[in-house]
């Protein structure tokens, strides 16, 4: 037992190994401000190190809060300010392990998992990049695995870190809202009696808004209670409104080929081709040579997982394993189908982890998959990975082989 303990902990060690090489390795690529690094953060979190108000009505301030501390650590450059999303990538990955761990056990389903997930397009991307969406994933997925890990055991210390967690999710991003009601969901139906339940709903959604309110204190200290209502109304806004309303008139100012990837941001549905979207192009490289940021998923994991997702629901509908981690993935998919405006296929990143843990279950225990079929995916995983870096690093290339692997 315990040189198997040991074996496994070898084996993540090297998964969190890889991750820093891969996430740190030219993170200063390219070496400017683009995508929304350029147009949202950057502008607002110069303003806050020079001591002025984030009044900023895109999401709450806990990410600029986090990149300003990285800035005045490391200075304001490229590394300075990609950093955080790094660590918050490996996080991720880890995260992804302990909850395979605690919904499915044993050690080749969690190992897998964060291996499928450390070789995903999007969330490399996302890695390297000053977006919200890699921090709001990673404490969005903890929050699950304490929620699980009540489910299971009905601990009240699950309670408080799950809304701790939630509560950071929602300084990031509000749509929070979504995950956290299918957690709330899964609570009500536990072994507890009724009145058990009902305290931990309310355990969840009051340390939920305490944590949310208690990272806006610096900002209601500073500014007044008005003003924070203000700020609430602002974001409100500008997501029902605003943005809705004017997202085609500005968007090609700043989404490189707007016009040849504007249907993913209107249509839900083509992201299950597997969209390709730009967040940063230079064409202007010599010896006609191109350096592209090109989002989109790694088809063996994302494909894999669907399909392995579509076959364990059909095969182990009433296994609440498969159950809870499908429920994530698609918490973070069909809610979006009911949003008014524009919607970009990067919403999706935390259900990915979902994706991952179902495709390793689905290999290693719904079909009974030999080794040597699941080292062979694995490897086509990392090749592929390998076969597409250059077109998600900005790693300068032929223009004839970013053609070949790309519908443009």
């Amino acid at each position: 037992m315990l040189k198997l303990l040991k074996s496994e902990g070898i084996g993540l060690s090297l998964i969190v190994l890889l991750n820093l090489f891969l996430r740190l390795f030219r993170l200063d690529s390219p070496n400017f401000a683009y995508f929304d690094e350029k147009n949202f953060f950057l502008p607002v979190i110069r303003n806050s190190l020079q001591g002025l108000p984030d009044f900023s009505n895109e999401q709450p301030q806990l990410v600029k809060y986090i990149i300003v501390q990285s800035i005045r650590l490391f200075g304001d450059n490229p590394w300075g300010w990609r950093i955080p999303s790094a660590i918050f990538g490996i996080l991720l990955v880890l995260a992804t392990y302990f909850l395979a761990k605690k919904i499915f056990g044993g050690k080749s389903i969690p190992l897998l998992s964060a291996l499928f997930l450390t070789f995903e397009f999007s969330l490399f991307i996302h890695s390297r990049i000053i977006m919200m969406e890699v921090f709001f994933a990673t404490f969005v997925i903890f929050g699950f695995l304490f929620i699980w890990s009540y489910v299971k055991n009905l601990k009240l210390q699950d309670i408080l870190l799950a809304g701790a967690f939630f509560g950071l999710a929602a300084q990031v991003k509000w749509a929070t809202a979504i995950p956290l009601a299918l957690a709330l969901i899964f609570i009500f139906f536990t072994q507890a009696n009724l009145i058990r339940k009902v305290f931990a709903i309310l355990g969840v959604l009051i340390i939920t808004i305490l944590i949310y309110i208690l990272l806006y204190l610096p900002f209601i200290t500073a500014n007044g209670l008005s003003q924070w209502i203000n700020l609430h109304q602002k974001v409100w806004y500008y997501h029902t409104s605003l943005l809705p309303q004017n997202f085609e008139k500005y968007a090609p100012d700043y989404i490189p080929r707007f016009q040849e990837v504007e249907i993913y941001t209107r249509s839900r549905l083509s992201w299950l081709i597997d969209p390709q979207g730009f967040y940063f192009e230079d064409m202007t490289s010599s010896a006609q040579k191109t350096s592209v940021i090109l989002f989109f998923f790694n088809p063996i994991v994302f494909f894999g997982g669907l399909l392995a997702m579509l076959y364990t629901l059909f095969k182990n509908i009433e296994d609440k394993r498969v159950l809870f981690t499908s429920s994530i993935f698609l918490s973070a998919y069909l809610p979006l189908f009911l949003t008014p405006g524009p919607a970009f296929p990067h919403y999706l990143l935390f259900g990915l982890p979902a994706l991952s843990i179902l495709l390793s279950y689905f290999l290693t225990q719904s079909i009974k998959t030999s080794m040597w079929l699941i080292i062979v995916i694995l490897i086509l995983t990392i090749m592929v990975f390998a076969l597409y870096y250059p077109l998600i690093s900005a790693l300068p290339i032929p223009e004839w082989y970013f053609h070949l692997l790309t519908r443009f």
